[in-house]
């Protein structure tokens, strides 16, 4: 009778985990507000983050979101111990992840003093100035080819980025997230969006990806991808990434 009773109980324990589904980590960085960050309150949230949360929910899984500093995100995402969000693909990143369809696509912008005004026509522009750039960011395009030539400054932060920018450390700052990321930093940070200016031309164009590890350990990477594209494709039919960007820019 006991035994009856355990396998019972057994039963119902592991089909309750089947329910639930699988824990799937999330990775994103800590302080890119309001893309993906740590909130005041302990919460990880940002619109990618969001996105990427639904995403898994609707694949099947459960998903546990975690921020670190970008380079460490990267880094445990590469070991395997879950996904991340907001990335930018490149030829260097394909050898270690797989890509899922694009859940939006950033307008990645330069940012320069209003007291300050950096000429930015062609990336040749550039070369003489000093330009702050979130610590182990990326961009596909135009700027991969032209990165070398530039006189980049990594940093730990949209806030301290623009901290510098308007104390004349550096000359200009790029930015993923286009004007309202922008705005919303500067606001936090105590300055007057006014003081700021988004050049008119973009660094990039960026689409942001889930990043799905080959090497992902508790689930079959190539499955996790198909899932997650199904539900991203979903999202996108239903207007549910849509809502959630517009009310993320104030149009809601």
């Amino acid at each position: 009778m006991k035994v009856a009773v355990l396998c019972l109980l057994m039963c119902a324990i592991h089909t309750f985990v089947q329910a639930e589904g699988e824990v799937l980590q999330i990775f994103g960085k800590e302080n890119g507000a309001p893309k993906h960050f740590r909130a005041g309150d302990g919460r990880v949230t940002g619109y990618a983050m969001e996105i990427a949360m639904e995403a898994a929910r609707r694949a099947g899984y459960r998903p546990r979101p975690v921020a670190y500093p970008w380079k460490r995100a990267l880094q445990e995402a590469q070991q395997g111990k879950g996904i991340i969000t907001a990335f930018s693909r490149t030829p260097e990143r394909e050898l270690d992840f797989l890509f899922s369809e694009p859940m939006f696509t950033d307008r990645v912008v330069l940012v320069y003093p209003a007291k300050a005004p950096v000429q930015f026509n062609e990336y040749e522009d550039l070369a003489d100035y000093r330009i702050g750039i979130a610590r182990g960011s990326d961009y596909a395009g135009d700027f991969a080819s032209n990165r070398d030539s530039l006189s980049l400054f990594e940093d730990d932060g949209h806030q301290q980025r623009l901290g510098l920018v308007h104390l004349g450390r550096i000359d200009a700052g790029i930015f993923p997230g286009d004007r309202y990321l922008v705005r919303f930093n500067a606001l936090e940070a105590g300055l007057d969006p006014n003081l700021f200016v988004v050049a008119e031309k973009a660094i990039a164009y960026d689409e942001n990806h889930i990043g799905v590890p080959a090497n992902l350990s508790n689930a079959p990477a190539l499955e996790v991808l198909q899932k997650l594209n199904q539900a991203l494709s979903q999202m996108q039919a239903d207007g549910w990434i849509r809502a959630l960007l517009a009310s993320y820019a104030g149009e809601t």
